[in-house]
């Protein structure tokens, strides 16, 4: 078999983390089903994946699903089955799907059906938290003459925010009413009245699908961090990371609404420098431009996110600050 999708890479327990990811997962739905393409001898020409994900918008309740695992086979067999896969799970019913995953080749498949890059989510952003140690860190690979990695350069831009004295000057102090807390998937549930108002379309989440996803991170990239933040006693926001060592820091996911980003992002950097880490990064997102604009952020491409909707208004507004829809929603496990 072979992958379109070129960020999946085939792995050992092939089984184990397809089963993970789709058949064990709380919130698979029997009416929006994975998919096998067959030949007329029964043999496997393809499959897609389907995971299902579960947002609010307004008062409705909304089904997004997020086709993943793209494969056909390699030989001329497989014909056009990786486009009809993806036609038939696009139009299964659910209300929007989206992936974080499309080689030009899925992209063009996505826009004949009716879908579109997501260019409001094909952007990573950068942070360097201390200045000196991660200049050294790519000064040293360049003398022994080896290339400098995304653990050091995650966006593909030289963030000039890390020249002595240049960041400190412009990030913004924290409101000391605003605090952080480690969190566990229960309290951010219960918060989600609080954290969510404010948007319009945001996942709805609950305690079964938030432990099963964070326990497929901690499997295949280690033990996820989950923080809570408060101004005074009011939960505002909350966000999930991976730091390994003293490493760069992956951002998986900030949830909050526009009007309280500043806040979270806030914490959330001098919580993570904290911890001893040299970067941090993530996913740039509609609501998060301006709080990371504000600290000199580097952005830089890094994907082609795409999205399908038949429902003009929802496609809309996920352009916009006032939806969530972030990287833990969809292909967390990939590069």
């Amino acid at each position: 078999m072979r992958s379109i999708s070129p960020d999946w890479e085939l792995e050992d327990d092939v089984e184990g983390f397809l089963k993970q990811t789709i058949l064990d997962d709380p919130w698979r739905d029997d009416e929006l089903p994975s998919l096998v393409a067959t030949g007329d001898s029964g043999e496997i020409l393809g499959f897609i994946g389907s995971q299902v994900r579960r947002f609010r918008f307004g008062e409705r309740q909304l089904r997004g699903v997020c086709p993943s695992h793209l494969v056909v086979v390699q030989d001329g067999r497989a014909g056009a089955a990786g486009a009809l896969l993806a036609r038939k799970l696009l139009n299964a019913g659910q209300d929007f799907s989206f992936s974080d995953t499309a080689s030009d080749e899925v992209v063009r498949i996505w826009r004949t059906f009716g879908g579109h890059v997501d260019a409001a989510r094909a952007c990573d952003w950068l942070l360097v938290l201390r200045a000196g140690r991660w200049l050294g860190g790519v000064a040293g690979r360049g003398l022994r003459r080896r290339s400098v990695g995304r653990d050091q350069i995650p966006v593909g831009a030289l963030p000039l925010h890390a020249a002595p004295g240049v960041a400190r000057k412009r990030w913004p102090d924290l409101d000391p009413q605003v605090r952080g807390e480690d969190a566990g998937t229960e309290a951010i549930v219960a918060s989600l009245p609080d954290t969510t108002r404010g948007l319009s379309i945001h996942p709805d989440y609950d305690i079964a699908f938030l432990d099963h996803v964070l326990a497929g991170v901690e499997a295949m990239l280690g033990a996820p961090r989950l923080r809570l933040v408060r101004r005074g006693e009011r939960a505002i926001g909350w966000y999930t990371y991976l730091l390994d060592g003293h490493g760069p820091a992956r951002v998986l996911q900030v949830g909050a609404a526009e009007v309280e980003a500043e806040a979270v992002v806030g914490e959330m950097v001098e919580h993570v420098k904290a911890q001893g880490a040299v970067l941090i990064t993530g996913r740039l997102e509609p609501h998060l431009v301006a709080p990371l604009r504000r600290r000199l952020a580097v952005v830089g491409f890094a994907r082609q996110p795409t999205i399908h909707s038949r429902d003009a208004e929802l496609l809309g507004v996920l352009q916009t600050p006032t939806s969530l829809l972030t990287r833990l929603d969809s292909e967390w496990f990939a590069n």
